[in-house]
């Protein structure tokens, strides 16, 4: 039908970091990194029912660094990350062909946008993300390995949010077989993903949403804790 919607990826990736051997028994690391990435989309003349134009970008840069220490059955690690990120998002529509637009299930605050009265979102951010961890891997007798550890993480992604996550895992090494039975239980906490955060929390958008009378269009976008 003569459409020819062009997407452009593109991502970076650099990284530098230095290691220390201090004595036998104890390194330390510290690294620092930088990342980014693009991803645009260009909409044609003939595209139906929507015409698109997406352009966003993501960067991130950040440190960490990490200490471990050998002791008699102890093997113990403690580190810190910080990291920093920049959100730039571009984003429009309107609708081309109404009647296909009903029939794709657009809602009506939707079908509203045409050729002369575009949605248009445009959002920047600079969320922070910020962790430290200690653990702890110990040899208890033959073939029993114990590792306890905690986490601690604060985030800034729009939302501020925090948690402590404590870990505790063990390991045994069935004696004369190639058995070695695990277990573990531990918290993960995991901040919203950056592609799209903008605008996918924009109020703006979620006026767009056909449900917008029901449940408000959606929610704010939280950190995923698991257990």
């Amino acid at each position: 039908e003569g459409q020819d919607q062009r997407q452009k990826n593109v991502q970076t990736w650099q990284t530098a970091s230095w290691q220390r051997t201090h004595s036998g028994d104890t390194v330390s690391q510290v690294a620092a990194y930088h990342r980014s990435g693009s991803s645009a989309l260009v909409g044609s003349d003939h595209d139906m029912p929507l015409h698109l134009d997406a352009d966003r970008s993501l960067r991130r840069i950040g440190v960490l660094g990490s200490v471990t220490h050998h002791r008699g059955k102890h093997v113990m690690k403690a580190g810190v990350e910080a990291a920093r990120l920049s959100l730039n998002e571009e984003f429009s529509f309107f609708v081309t062909d109404e009647e296909e637009g009903e029939e794709a299930g657009l809602s009506e605050s939707a079908l509203e946008h045409d050729e002369d009265n575009p949605f248009v979102f445009s959002g920047r951010d600079n969320p922070t993300l910020f962790s430290f961890y200690a653990q702890d891997s110990i040899q208890l007798g033959r073939g029993l390995t114990v590792d306890v550890g905690v986490r601690a993480d604060r985030s800034r992604m729009l939302e501020a949010a925090s948690q402590w996550s404590p870990r505790l895992g063990a390991a045994y090494r069935v004696p004369d077989s190639g058995t070695t039975l695990r277990a573990s239980v531990d918290r993960f906490f995991q901040p919203p993903q950056a592609e799209n955060l903008l605008l996918g929390s924009s109020e703006e958008a979620r006026e767009l949403s056909p449900f917008v009378d029901e449940t408000g269009g959606g929610e704010d976008l939280e950190p995923t804790l698991r257990k």
